[in-house]
């Protein structure tokens, strides 16, 4: 196989390079693995799921669904959660479903549940479920927020400039395939009023280095509301998110990293979901341990909810910095909810939540909360506090997923990893038509870890096989980049006999093996933005006047290094 030079490409490399990624792979190829996979489960479920597919009745197809309690054996719940999974989020099924007005009616349908909730803690001592156990927990949840959040003291404002933070997506102003912090520490100008007010006359004073006289953004434009829009989620519905003016996202992004430590110094670490994930682990063995997901939560976070159970100087802090209104097609209107998705501190104020909420049910039934774990809107806590827990988030303007929610049998799911009384259960999703060449990788490498999870990794489930090799061969010989698991979609995963490997020279321990990898264009500028973007990031290396684009890549061809080579053991 060619190697790339330091220099340049050989032009038999080009040529390589050219035919990787211009290579597409036939209709009736794809079809045919499609069809390989549903036959290699060899169930009744995936037999029905085949006939499906062939029809073209996609809308039943990604529809489908199962109840884990309806199974006692790991391997027949693995094969038919494989079946009605692997298409269900696949964005190229021609569903008939309309999947932005299903997302818009979501999004409106959350809108309502949120001006019920209001309406409710506008007035508690009107509201009829104010009582009992929601009275108990309702004081609780606020106690446990306030101690976690502690009051605003002088060094608060410190700690939120220097937690401050652009997100990497768009804003209201700055939109296409530069997105990047350099771009918006230079020309960023949105702003609501109500955070104008607070900021504007301090930002010199705040950020010498961003507000110099040289840069830009001397004169603010209101911008009083985010824009709602949809963006894709699954075969079944788009998901709606709300754009945010950029100077309004940087304190949101700065609130949410705030709240974030907070809750990692009462041991509640939003940076990692392990925890979530070895919570499901264990509760599918031994029962004890639930695991919930809410519906639409990020979407039914109501206004007067979060005033009633913040510290005021907290809820004052993100309301200043939240947009009150949104525009959605000719309309602009007052949210109902008080963040949303887009939000930047949406995810951490949900987790404080749901988190403290949890812990509060524990109390009130006296059980030990230490397996309460939170991740957005993933919670795990004893079984035996589920039913308190989902009546309470009831009370609050939640609704638990009872689908996607399991306290009783042998099935848990968290955070992306799926158990079946201890048994790695996790699905693949084909997400995007293996089409082109990387798709092709993705879809093969997706099959493989598969079998080798359904086999307890002591191997690879030979069921698997034909429909792996089908997904291979799909491509020419010379295109089959053969490599270790850490080449990501760059190549095929394999073992170490079957890519055989170079071994490195000059007395370095280890292999090399070629791979795609895609390189992100760069833009270049000299103004003071960057040297803002270089200054904040705390860079230990210095990309001179360079910053990457968004979205915006180049294919290349290149030679990888591992020093320990995966090995997914043989096909049985």
């Amino acid at each position: 196989m060619p190697r790339a030079s330091q220099r340049g490409l050989t032009m038999s490399t080009k040529s390589l390079l050219r035919e990787l990624r211009d290579h597409r792979v036939s209709r009736s190829a794809i079809s045919a693995q499609v069809n390989s996979f549903f036959t290699s489960l060899d169930t009744a479920l995936s037999l029905s799921c085949y006939i499906l597919y062939n029809a073209g009745e996609f809308e039943q197809l990604v529809s489908k669904d199962i109840n884990p309690l309806d199974y006692n054996e790991a391997d027949k719940f693995s094969d038919d959660l494989a079946a009605i999974s692997f298409l269900r989020k696949s964005r190229f099924l021609k569903t008939g479903i309309n999947l932005k007005e299903v997302a818009l009616n979501s999004f409106e349908a959350a809108e309502e549940q949120c001006r019920e909730t209001n309406r409710n803690f506008r007035s508690l001592g009107l509201n009829p479920n104010y009582k009992g156990s929601n009275v108990w927990l309702l004081h609780a949840v606020t106690q446990k927020i306030q101690k976690i959040l502690e009051p605003i003291g002088l060094g608060w404002y410190k700690e939120l400039i220097d937690a401050g933070a652009f997100g990497p997506g768009s804003s209201t102003s700055i939109r296409g395939n530069d997105t990047s912090s350099e771009r918006k520490f230079n020309s960023e100008l949105h702003i609501t009023s109500n955070l104008y007010r607070v900021f504007w006359k301090r930002r010199r004073r705040l950020y010498p280095l961003w507000f110099t006289r040289a840069n830009t953004a001397e004169q603010p434009i209101l911008q009083d509301f985010s824009r709602v829009v949809t963006v894709p989620k699954n075969a079944k519905t788009d998901r709606t998110i709300a754009i945010e003016p950029g100077l309004n996202i940087w304190f949101q992004k700065g609130l949410g990293t705030m709240i974030r430590r907070r809750l990692r110094r009462v041991g509640y670490n939003l940076n990692s979901d392990l925890k979530n994930q070895r919570s499901a682990y264990r509760g599918s063995i031994d029962g004890q341990i639930a695991t919930v997901d809410m519906k639409a939560a990020s979407d039914t976070i109501a206004k007067r909810m979060v005033e009633e159970i913040l510290p005021p100087d907290w809820f004052n802090a993100l309301d200043t910095c939240r947009s009150h209104r949104f525009e959605l097609g000719n309309d602009v209107r007052t949210f109902e909810k008080f963040s949303s998705m887009g939000n930047g501190f949406t995810f951490e104020l949900e987790s404080l939540i749901f988190v403290t909420a949890a812990a509060a049910v524990c109390d009130y039934l006296k059980l030990d909360d230490s397996d309460v774990s939170i991740f957005g809107d993933d919670v795990t806590l004893p079984s035996s506090a589920v039913t308190l827990f989902t009546d309470f988030c009831k009370f609050l303007g939640f609704t638990v997923n009872t689908q996607k929610s399991f306290s009783t049998g042998y099935f848990r799911e968290s955070c992306g990893s799926f158990y079946f009384n201890g048994k790695d259960v996790k699905p693949i999703f084909l997400k995007e038509n293996p089409s082109n060449v990387e798709r092709v990788y993705n879809f093969a490498n997706s099959v493989r870890h598969l079998a080798h999870r359904r086999a307890y990794r002591a191997g690879c489930d030979a069921r698997l096989q034909l429909c792996h090799q089908m997904i291979v061969h799909s491509l020419p010989s010379r295109l089959r980049l053969k490599g270790d698991v850490n080449g990501g979609t760059g190549c095929i995963h394999s073992n170490f006999d079957e890519a055989v490997p170079r071994m490195l020279k000059d007395g370095h321990e280890g292999f090399s093996f070629m791979s795609l990898i895609r390189v992100p264009k760069t833009a270049s500028t000299d103004h003071s933005g960057l040297l803002v973007a270089r200054v904040r990031a705390s860079l230990e290396i210095s990309y001179g006047n360079s910053y990457p684009l968004r979205a915006e890549t180049n294919l290349r061809y290149k030679a990888l290094r591992t020093s320990q080579w995966y090995d997914f053991g043989p096909w049985f």
